[in-house]
């Protein structure tokens, strides 16, 4: 290949993937993309222009890395403990709140010298809180020492999805992860997969598991159910764009086991698919708020008769079965540690049909592998880890990694945080092969989808 060609071949991709971006864009009837407005960005309205936002987003990342030196890596790497700490600082002060109803009658924003009296700081300090935000686009500094919101700023106010998941992971964060250490290297801690035994039962938990913790704290777990709310909706778009939920679950009844609130499967209710029946299960207390959600917004779906909400404990075997029950599991297997996942799938094992599939909605972990070594045929496209390539077939252009890079750290670092919290794991495809075998089933098909998530199927095998 000639001189510079990866310089060249990631303007190609950053290029391209810009001009279809914006004529998806022009075709849905959107604006130019502005931070400055207050209104959220315009989602993705089709496959095609998810992956051109994605592969602006892979490419930016390789390029940056490309040309910052390891010092810079490194203060980038490490400011961010400082932003999360600046974002902790607006979330438990309202400060977006505050800036948002004070910039209403000025262009300007609020001065810090208001916000300062009306949160309780001296001006000088706050106005570097402010200013770390500033730096990251979650603010505007309009002139010297007053502040307005961004877009990302406003998902900062309160009742959002983005303040919920501050509010309530920060305060336990940064406790477990100075905790972790111990944990990985304890005796007792190193080797389990225990839930009472994770850097956040050691720390900030006092022992208790994150579930339990969350039962016994419940302001905490109303913004920790907003906050998966929120995530669950970026997760929902994508399922819904680039699945065929429409012909696979045409004529069947939906067991949605660990539904949660409905706010999922509801969405499939709004589909109008022929003969769908849908049956949400999940603990007493919960499953009831998923038939508030469902009556109230799909009222004629429940008074059909086609939806049923009841109580389940997913490490029993199911109560539900028949030729055309098909199970959704969404973002359940990676609370879990191998042993109870495979406790889970038996239970569901045990009662499904030959004809019957699972379906589990979970991120898709990729081997960091680097691009393929070997010139590819165009600067473009090489195969996505080709060593894990029995059901996926995603691409990543080169010479962005095969697991498209630092932009997909989000994959990684929620693997993380089930470390600390739960002692659970995201998983690769391998990984999730080898859970079914183990319950008596069969991984037979795996679809990645732009949200970095996947929809694994699995039969009896």
């Amino acid at each position: 290949m000639s001189d510079y060609a990866r310089l060249r071949a990631l303007a190609q991709t950053l290029n391209s993937a810009l001009k279809t971006y914006e004529d998806e864009l022009r075709a849905a009837g959107n604006p130019d993309l502005n931070i400055e407005a207050l209104t959220p960005k315009p989602p993705d309205a089709t496959t095609q222009m998810a992956q051109a936002r994605w592969a602006c987003l892979h490419a930016m990342d390789v390029l940056r890395t490309s040309l910052q030196s390891p010092a810079e890596a490194m203060f980038q790497a490490y400011s961010g403990a400082f932003e999360t700490s600046a974002l902790s600082v607006a979330v438990q002060n309202n400060l977006a709140d505050a800036i948002f109803m004070g910039s209403k009658d000025s262009d300007d924003g609020v001065s810090v010298e208001q916000l300062a009296a009306k949160v309780g700081m001296d001006p000088a300090k706050l106005a570097r809180v402010l200013r770390m935000l500033a730096v990251r686009h979650w603010l505007r500094e309009s002139k010297e020492g007053h502040f307005r919101l961004t877009r990302l700023g406003a998902s900062l106010r309160h009742g959002q999805g983005v303040h919920a998941w501050i509010a309530v992971q920060y305060p336990i964060l940064f406790p477990s992860l100075t905790e972790l250490p111990t944990t990985l290297t304890d005796l007792v801690s190193k080797a389990t997969e225990d839930e009472h035994q994770t850097a956040f039962a050691r720390g900030p938990g006092c022992g208790q598991s994150m579930f339990e913790y969350l039962s016994s704290h419940p302001e905490a777990a109303e913004q920790f159910g907003l906050s998966m709310h929120a995530a669950g909706e970026i997760q929902l778009a994508a399922s819904l764009r680039e699945f065929p939920w429409r012909d696979r679950l045409a004529h069947k009844t939906l067991v949605d086991v660990g539904g949660g609130a409905g706010h999922f499967s509801v969405e499939f209710a709004k589909m109008h698919i022929p003969g769908l029946s849908i049956v949400v299960q999940d603990l007493p207390g919960t499953f009831e708020q998923a038939k508030r959600t469902f009556e109230k917004q799909v009222p004629e779906f429940v008074a059909s008769g086609r939806a049923t909400f009841e109580a389940c404990d997913f490490f029993k075997p199911n109560a539900r079965s028949g030729e055309n029950t098909c199970y959704l599991l969404r973002s359940i297997l990676h609370d879990w540690g191998n042993d109870y996942c495979v406790q889970i799938l038996k239970g569901l094992a045990h009662s499904m049909h030959p004809a019957s599939s699972i379906f589990l909605h979970e991120i898709l972990i990729r081997p960091c592998l680097p691009p393929s070594s070997e010139e590819p045929e165009s600067d473009v496209q090489v195969k996505d880890h080709e060593d894990n390539l029995s059901l996926t077939s995603s691409q990543a252009a080169w010479p962005i990694p095969r697991n498209f890079g630092g932009n997909a750290a989000q994959t990684y670092a929620l693997d993380y945080l089930m470390l600390l919290e739960f002692n659970g794991r995201e998983r690769t495809e391998a990984q999730f092969a080898s859970l079914a075998e183990e319950a008596g089933l069969k991984l037979v098909n795996v679809s990645p989808l732009t949200s970095g998530r996947a929809i694994f199927e699995m039969r009896m095998a």
